[in-house]
């Protein structure tokens, strides 16, 4: 579940881990009832300690730190449609002997900038046995922030994504326990005539220990189509005016996995955390971890009308890594 939304790419190649995250990243097949809403507020901390090359290998090119905050506002607007708005601010810091040349964000020191703005649609279109919603959301750079170095806070790209949720309670199988996917493919600003789309699928596995505790298993993923790798002297084997590009234009691919657990302190207050490690990947930053930690409010007086089990559902917020 990506409690009430995702934050999406850390830096400029942690979309899969950002949400991220976040790519990337409410229960969001579970949408709020009309007039309901949630207010979250998450602290994110990553350490990336290795690049990833073409074959997968681990190269110790230096470390990168971000720590960022995000604010995220969801309401459903009808009992069908659900409407998310995501602000990141983000700060990273580069330490190594290897900064991109002439970057001037790569000079050890922490930078810090608002990062892309997301919003997106959501509408459910099956509740049962599974619950079935497909959304379209639009990654906007929030304005033209710096994007060549180890210390950027993004790909300052514009985006489209369309894809679905899928989830099912898995009552009366396991009683206390659901699983929820994600599937989403983004069209991406292109450079250089250079097409860099992308396929992110996430999966989740839930269990609620009791009606206000609930504990979780994540995975995430991502599989770019088209862009450039990180082979040979890259990214000085690129041609000239591509080179301050090449972190916009990588092909990445990553598999991230992961857990957390989420707390419901009140009918409507939650507070929750996860972690998330890089298992593999090409092409990108290998996080040695992401530590998420947040709390989200709900509003609305029907909102009360619900479980606190089902509130769960559709606030939680633990998996947004990316």
């Amino acid at each position: 579940m990506t409690g009430s939304r995702r934050a999406d790419v850390f830096g400029p190649l942690l979309g899969v881990a950002l949400l991220a995250c976040s790519s990337n990243v409410s229960a969001q097949a579970w949408l709020p009832g009309a007039g309901e809403g949630a207010v979250s507020v998450l602290y994110q901390n990553s350490l990336v300690d290795r690049h990833l090359g073409s074959d997968g290998s681990r190269i110790d090119s230096g470390t990168i730190r971000v720590d960022g905050l995000l604010l995220d506002v969801t309401y459903g607007v009808t009992e069908k449609i659900a409407l998310t708005l995501n602000v990141p601010f983000l700060a990273a810091k580069y330490e190594g002997v290897k900064p991109h040349p002439n970057s001037p964000i790569d000079d050890g020191r922490l930078h810090g900038a608002f990062q892309d703005l997301r919003f997106d649609v959501r509408y459910n279109v099956v509740t049962a046995p599974f619950a079935i919603t497909p959304f379209v959301a639009t990654v906007l750079p929030s304005h033209d922030y710096q994007y060549y170095g180890h210390a950027a806070v993004g790909r300052d790209l514009n985006e489209v994504q369309v894809g679905a949720y899928v989830a099912r309670v898995l009552d009366p199988f396991i009683p206390g326990a659901f699983v929820q996917g994600r599937y989403a493919y983004g069209f991406t600003q292109q450079l250089f005539d250079i097409s860099h789309n992308r396929s992110m699928l996430d999966l989740e596995l839930g269990y609620f220990v009791s009606p206000k505790l609930r504990t979780f298993g994540l995975a995430t993923g991502q599989i770019t189509h088209g862009g450039v790798e990180l082979i040979g002297a890259f990214p000085f084997n690129l041609p000239t005016e591509q080179i301050v590009h090449h972190d916009q234009i990588s092909r990445v691919n990553m598999l991230d996995l992961g857990g957390g657990a989420q707390l419901s302190l009140t009918p409507s207050m939650d507070v929750f955390g996860s972690v998330l490690h890089t298992m593999s990947g090409t092409n990108g930053h290998a996080l040695s971890y992401l530590v998420t930690v947040g709390a989200s409010w709900t509003f609305h007086a029907n909102a009360m009308r619900r479980t606190r089990a089902e509130h769960s559902l559709i606030r939680c917020l633990c998996e947004k890594g990316k």
